[in-house]
Formats: structure tokens, C-alpha cells, sequence
């Protein structure tokens, strides 16, 4: 956050006042504000890159809230919660865990915590048509389920940065048993005419 939106976000938490985008005057609201990170933020105020009286306005009651791998009842509830949300996104019938995928996602570090199980789950529903979710659709889906891992997953520049990066690879896995636009658009309950938009975009095939 730049130094002028952090002055902007103290002066609201201070009175509750705001000016819209494109408005020409305040509004108040009564609103309780949560806020995460996982910077260092004191550092970064000792950094003089984040503002020390925002960074003590923000800190009333903190949690430290442990790193997924740390939780590993937790990994199976999310799972199941992720499933049943991407089902019922793809339209499709509930799907559930089988043995060795459940020990597959227990085994993984996830450096990317619960943002990075519910991206595999996802993708690996949208590409399963199975009523089981087996370990070998994960890694089908990308979710690398070996124990070892390269280090933090490079962070997108940008929100739209992230949803092509997702698009792209979604369409790279699909196309070879979808192998047509009609097809992939029946696949993904979608246009066809979007889909070979997005084809043509990311040059699918390859060469296209």
C-alpha cells in the first residue's frame, strides 16, 4: 500500500469518514476492520515503508495463525469444503477423497497454505469426471504432491497476471482430451466463442 493510500486508510479508521471514487462528498460508516499480512510489518515500519501510528492503530488484538502444514486436521475439512464449493461451481456431482489422496495432500508442505489447497482442489475437480478424487488427479492437476518442494511459488504481479497464469495452464491441461473449442466449452459450461478467444490468446495448440 502506498504511503498516500496508508495516510488515506489511518484518517478512516480515526473517524469512519470516506469520499467515493468520483464523489463529491463524505460518507461515515460504523464498520470493524480485520486485517492480515504475512510481511513483517515490524520491520517494515522500522523501514519507515509502512506507517508506524496505521500500524498501531491496526494492532489492537493480534492472532498468529499457524502455516497449513502445521494443521493437519485441518487439511482434510478444507478439502472436503473446497470440493463441494468447486462441485457445485462446475455443476457437477459431489466427488469425495480416496484413501491415497487424502495421505497425498497430508504429505504436502503447502508453501502456499489454504490459497494453494483450494486452487488444487479446484482445478483438480474441474478436470476430474470421476466420483473419487485419487492422488494421481492432483498431480494431474498440478499440485505437486511430492514431499519435496522448490521453495515459495513466485508471487503474480498482478490479479490479472494470476488469472491468465490460471487460464492458460487450465486450458494447456484440458485441451488434449477436449481437443476442440465446442468441446472444452461444453467441458467447462461456457461459450464457445469465449473459449476460442481464450484458445487463440494463449496460442493453444501450440503454434496456433
Amino acid at each position: 500500500m502506498s504511503p498516500y493510500l496508508q495516510a488515506k486508510l489511518l484518517r478512516f479508521l480515526n473517524d469512519g469518514r470516506f469520499r467515493r471514487v468520483g464523489g463529491d462528498r463524505e460518507q461515515t460508516v460504523d464498520v470493524r476492520v480485520v486485517s492480515a499480512t504475512h510481511r513483517d510489518l515490524d520491520a517494515m515500519v522500522a523501514e519507515h515503508s509502512f506507517r508506524e501510528d496505521l500500524f498501531y492503530r491496526l494492532n489492537v488484538l493480534s492472532l498468529q495463525v499457524p502455516a497449513l502444514r502445521e494443521r493437519g486436521d485441518d487439511i482434510l475439512l478444507l478439502a472436503r469444503h473446497f470440493i463441494a464449493r468447486a462441485c457445485a461451481q462446475a455443476r457437477r456431482p459431489p466427488c469425495r477423497l480416496t484413501v491415497a489422496a487424502s495421505a497425498a495432500l497430508l504429505a504436502n508442505p503447502w508453501p502456499g497454505n489454504v490459497r494453494q489447497l483450494e486452487n488444487v482442489i479446484f482445478r483438480a475437480v474441474t478436470m476430474s469426471d470421476g466420483a473419487y478424487l485419487d492422488a494421481a488427479d492432483l498431480e494431474l492437476a498440478g499440485a505437486r504432491m511430492e514431499a519435496e518442494t522448490g521453495g515459495e511459488p513466485a508471487e503474480p504481479s498482478s490479479w490479472d497476471e494470476a488469472a491468465a497464469a490460471f487460464e492458460r495452464g487450465l486450458l494447456r491441461r484440458l485441451y488434449p482430451r477436449y481437443p476442440s473449442s465446442r468441446k472444452l466449452a461444453a467441458r467447462l459450461h461456457t461459450s464457445h466463442t469465449m473459449i476460442a478467444n481464450k484458445l487463440r490468446k494463449y496460442g493453444i495448440p501450440d503454434g496456433t
